[in-house]
């Protein structure tokens, strides 16, 4: 099975992302917290489908880029799962303000 992934950046304060993501999908994503992450995360797992969805601060307590490869965009999101169930997400995440930064793919063996 293919999965593909997609990354996203946004402008904006992780709070008014979220509450943005939010309305356009129409679920509530769970809050986490990890020193990894910048502290607050937000993220939604559909066993289902295997879709995954993750929302974070792109800089730690440090000032220091978490993602590297997209330095310079403070709220990143990532989503991943089947190809076809991915692709139902994209243009609503670009509708809550986000910007395509990268799209890969994956094959996945089946469990």
């Amino acid at each position: 099975m293919t999965h593909q992934y997609c990354y996203f950046k946004f402008d904006g304060n992780i709070d008014s992302v979220r509450s943005a993501i939010e309305d356009v999908l129409g679920f509530r994503l769970s809050e986490r917290d990890s020193s990894y992450w910048g502290g607050t995360y937000f993220q939604f797992r559909d066993g289902s489908s295997d879709f995954r969805l993750q929302l974070h601060r792109n800089m730690d307590h440090r000032g220091e880029w978490i993602n590297s490869e997209f330095t310079g965009s403070h709220v990143l999101c990532s989503i991943g799962g089947p190809v076809e169930t991915v692709n139902m997400f994209v243009a609503k995440i670009i509708g809550a303000g986000g910007g395509l930064l990268a799209t890969r793919t994956k094959e996945i063996e089946d469990e």
